[in-house]
């Protein structure tokens, strides 16, 4: 079977040697960005197995079709797409293509999967690989995998340390599913499913009254990108990107309020407990961890953390 892969940066490339390690015929590679800045990793990658490479910033160009269908593949496999994907270009391989997605679909659909899992409290996260139609994240599912998510997961270590691993070995055993003539079709239940919008600095500012777990998902989330995002009582806007979560304290106070500064971080109130800050910065800034952070900025017992 003649396979035509479609992806960018680490994860694209993985995949490429992965699928490539495990004895598939790839004819070509798609690098989907429009970055011309540097050499994507799938492009390196691509040379270093003599595999055709093209790069573009738009998958509904006629030329990329025609450099696609010139090489006759049977399936295109995707590993980190963030371009739209028309059915008119799966559509010139006769088996379609399949998408690799980081969620359990027929939950979570959109580009900001994982850390909206984090974010709606899931004690699952998972993967899917699916046939692509002509709607977002919505086709027959082929391979799908399960892990956990503790509570020290954040969206690093859920993607990089659990997802990452498992979805090259998923898509590996897709592109072998598809080959042997008979791959799994499972529908998804579109009565079960979510839609999560675009993650933004809005979803993850930190209200101090709410319940600490919601401000540890917001943090975790974030991180390592955009953080959990909180003010000073001085106005100076602040990212937190590490926490441990603490039940009620004897100290108390308003929400926001410091307790304590020392060597494990920013000790701070909240609604039913204590969120202790172990990785902040200024935005804009380095990070730092919680005992740096205070040092250098002069926070100490009894300022407070304010809402944005």
């Amino acid at each position: 079977m003649r396979l035509l892969l479609i992806g960018q940066k680490a994860f694209g490339a993985d995949a490429l040697l992965a699928l490539a390690k495990d004895g598939a015929e790839i004819v070509g590679a798609v690098v989907g960005s429009s970055d011309r800045d540097r050499e994507d990793q799938v492009e390196t990658v691509a040379r270093d197995l003599k595999i055709d490479c093209v790069r573009t910033g738009s998958l509904k160009k006629p030329d990329v079709a025609q450099w696609v269908s010139e090489r006759r593949p049977d399936l295109i496999a995707m590993a980190f797409v963030t371009l739209y994907m028309p059915k008119s270009l799966a559509n010139v391989a006769p088996l379609g293509a399949i998408n690799f997605h980081p969620s359990l679909l027929p939950l979570h659909r959109g580009i900001s999967s994982l850390p909206w899992t984090i974010l709606s409290g899931d004690t699952a996260a998972g993967l899917s690989i699916y046939f692509v139609d002509e709607s977002m994240d919505t086709g027959d599912v082929v391979v799908q995998k399960r892990v956990e998510i503790s509570d020290d997961d954040d969206f690093k270590s859920l993607y990089f340390k659990k997802i990452y691993p498992l979805g090259l070995s998923a898509i590996c055993e897709a592109v072998r599913l598809v080959a042997s003539g008979n791959p799994p079709r499972i529908k998804q239940d579109d009565s079960a499913s979510s839609y999560d919008p675009p993650l933004g600095r809005e979803h993850l500012v930190l209200d101090w009254s709410d319940p600490v777990e919601m401000n540890s998902r917001r943090i975790r989330a974030g991180n390592p990108g955009i953080g959990g995002v909180t003010r000073m009582d001085d106005g100076a806007e602040v990212r937190a990107y590490g926490c441990k979560k603490y039940g009620a304290t004897s100290t108390g106070g308003a929400p926001g309020r410091i307790l304590s500064v020392d060597e494990s971080g920013i000790l701070v109130q909240g609604a039913d407990g204590a969120l202790l800050l172990t990785n902040l910065c200024v935005s804009g800034e380095a990070k730092l961890n919680g005992a740096e952070f205070a040092a250098k900025y002069g926070i100490s017992e009894g300022r407070r953390f304010i809402g944005v």
